[in-house]
């Protein structure tokens, strides 16, 4: 980026207005985003909310004719790699940010850059795949870390987030694995995901908007802040796995999860999940919380 940072104005970050965002907080702060598909977004938000540090991983280019309609890449990046447009998004937004684009699978970042990961405060999985999702999350168990993964159901009719905090796994309330126990099986089972699952770029944004104050409060709850964002961070302490709907028919049945909301409330509406997994169930990443690392990455 060949832009002399002495002629940039100084960003002030006031509007915050000390209530809603604490930029010490925040620019103390390191994520580790994986997948910049609709991390794309997710990226741009923590970067205009005072982030200090972003490690972007992601081993694919820009697709100009397919990425824009779902995504938050533009068709004049077609053919850059997408962590380092998604970098420079962040750069061009706020200057005062530290990027590091990683243009590699998850694995690769891991045997590579291990030690930047594991010295993130939040790993953030933003991927379309299971298997991704899920390493990044035994990561955070491994390593004391934070996850935080959302998923879009098809044709956009609602989107899911779970996250991993270590404490919560450790006192046997599980980890994203049990709450996605369901999903774990079947694709423990052989089950593949179309190569086109029917969606648009609104239901991406409205998850890529979660998944970043769902990161923003956990980051502030970390810090011991008292701000009332924190209280977010509190909710998925208790209730890991929210799914919002943003088709007002979705699961609307009877006896179905949202069959029983009032009209008044049938927009937007969010339910949130704590233990839901069966008696039988053996969750092979946190062993019921006997296997998790608490504390490993550093506080601020």
């Amino acid at each position: 980026m060949n832009i002399d940072i002495r002629s940039i104005p100084h960003i002030e970050f006031t509007r915050f207005g000390g209530s809603t965002i604490d930029v010490e907080v925040m620019q103390a702060a390191s994520v580790v985003l994986v997948g910049t598909g609709g991390g794309r977004l997710v990226a741009e938000l923590l970067a205009r909310s005072a982030l200090g540090n972003i490690v972007i991983i992601d081993p694919d280019t820009v697709d100009g004719t397919r990425n824009p309609l779902t995504q938050g890449h533009a068709w004049s990046e077609h053919g850059e790699p997408k962590a380092q447009t998604t970098a420079r998004a962040c750069w061009s937004i706020n200057h005062t940010i530290e990027v590091k684009a990683l243009e590699m699978t998850w694995e690769e970042a891991c045997a590579s850059e291990e030690k930047i990961i594991a010295s993130a405060n939040f790993l953030a999985a933003c991927t379309d795949s299971y298997a991704v999702n899920r390493a990044v999350r035994r990561f955070g168990l491994a390593h004391g870390i934070d996850v935080v993964e959302g998923w879009i159901y098809p044709d956009g009719d609602a989107c899911e987030h779970v996250t991993t905090f270590p404490e919560v796994a450790a006192a046997g309330c599980g980890c994203g694995t049990c709450h996605l126990w369901m999903r774990h099986r079947a694709y423990e089972q052989g089950f593949q995901n179309p190569r086109d699952i029917p969606a648009y770029a609104i239901p991406s944004a409205y998850s890529s908007v979660q998944t970043a104050q769902i990161i923003i409060a956990r980051l502030h709850q970390r810090a011991g802040s008292t701000l009332p964002i924190v209280r977010l961070a509190e909710q998925f302490q208790h209730r890991p796995a929210q799914i919002t709907r943003l088709n007002p028919n979705f699961w609307a049945a009877p006896g179905e999860p949202f069959g029983d909301t009032p009209d008044e409330f049938g927009t937007f509406m969010t339910r949130a999940y704590g233990k839901d997994w069966p008696a039988d169930w053996e969750c092979p990443d946190c062993q019921g919380g006997r296997h998790v690392k608490i504390g490993g990455a550093p506080k601020f």
